[in-house]
């Protein structure tokens, strides 16, 4: 405000503001967020959503602006943001590992860099963090029989008998060193495994099948027998297993049994049956039965 006096007399009374000069105040800021309902605990295979919103905080243009999300690599060009200017919005999707169950967390990253009037780096991040499920280490084993008796009822010696395990990493994370067993039970001998199969399985991703073959051949041994045959697999302290329902295998063929009443050989005599007597046999019945007594160098008579 002013006040003068003129030579004339004259007075002037007046005021007049001078705008202050703000100093350049270049800032970038970065909001990341978890887009749609965010879960307590994030599954192994579950897809994360983020939104990354970037927004001209500063009082000049920041331009050349490049958004880059940590964890999926992805890089965005926002370009130019005038004082108090928001970007649209950015969507970034990322998948949750077995690196992240075993974390407990997954963390992510967005950093966005811009350049001020003065040709000077400007940027700022945002972190977002959400919780995994526990760890959890399991196996299924399924046991099935895969054909059938040539009979369609039951096996006969020196059929064989195919048998197939599965054996299924039904948890959240890599298995190392699974051991497979197969054991008959009924049988009198074992199940052979299939040529360039193993019973270690040196590791089985979350969600992974290894399926194995066994041949069991029926031995005498087994006839009248109901064979099952049980698969096991375990590894660290984690163990499942599954059991065939049975097979069956014929009876043996049952032996003849003897004859209770033996055969008379030594009939009673008669007219029709005579009975032949040695020479000087006193023992000859008498009667009227005829009676042939064998003389050596004569004619036999005939009473």
């Amino acid at each position: 405000k002013a006040k003068a006096t003129f030579d004339d007399g004259k007075e002037f009374d007046g005021e007049d503001t001078v705008k202050e000069i703000s100093t350049p105040d270049p800032k970038l800021i970065v909001n990341k967020s978890v887009k749609g309902d965010e879960k307590a605990q994030y599954q192994l295979g579950d897809p994360i959503t983020y939104e990354i919103i970037v927004r001209n905080q500063g009082n000049v243009t920041i331009s050349d602006i490049v958004v880059t999300d940590e964890l999926t690599g992805d890089t965005f060009e926002v370009g130019k943001l005038a004082p108090g200017e928001p970007a649209d919005p950015i969507e970034v999707e990322y998948t949750v590992t077995e690196a992240d169950i075993l974390n407990g967390k997954v963390t992510n990253i967005a950093t966005a860099v811009g350049t001020d009037s003065d040709g000077k780096k400007v940027s700022d991040e945002d972190t977002k963090e959400v919780t995994t499920e526990s760890v959890t280490r399991s196996l299924d084993v399924t046991k099935t029989v895969t054909n059938t008796p040539a009979n369609g009822t039951a096996y006969q010696v020196g059929e064989s008998i195919s048998y197939e395990v599965k054996v299924e990493n039904t948890g959240n994370v890599t298995l190392e060193n699974v051991q497979v067993a197969d054991q008959m039970q009924g049988a009198a001998g074992n199940a052979e495994l299939r040529d360039g199969e193993s019973t270690t399985i040196a590791e089985l991703a979350p969600d992974q099948t290894v399926t194995l073959h066994y041949v069991y051949t029926v031995r005498a041994a087994d006839l009248g027998a109901t064979l099952r045959n049980m698969a096991t697999a375990e590894s660290d302290g984690t163990t499942d297993n599954d059991t065939t329902p049975g097979e069956p295998v014929v009876p043996p063929t049952p032996t003849p049994e003897p004859d209770e009443t033996p055969a008379d050989n030594n009939p009673p005599a008669d007219d029709d049956n005579p009975v032949i007597t040695p020479a000087g046999n006193p023992a000859a019945p008498a009667g009227p039965a005829a009676v042939i007594t064998a003389v050596t160098g004569a004619p036999a008579a005939v009473a």
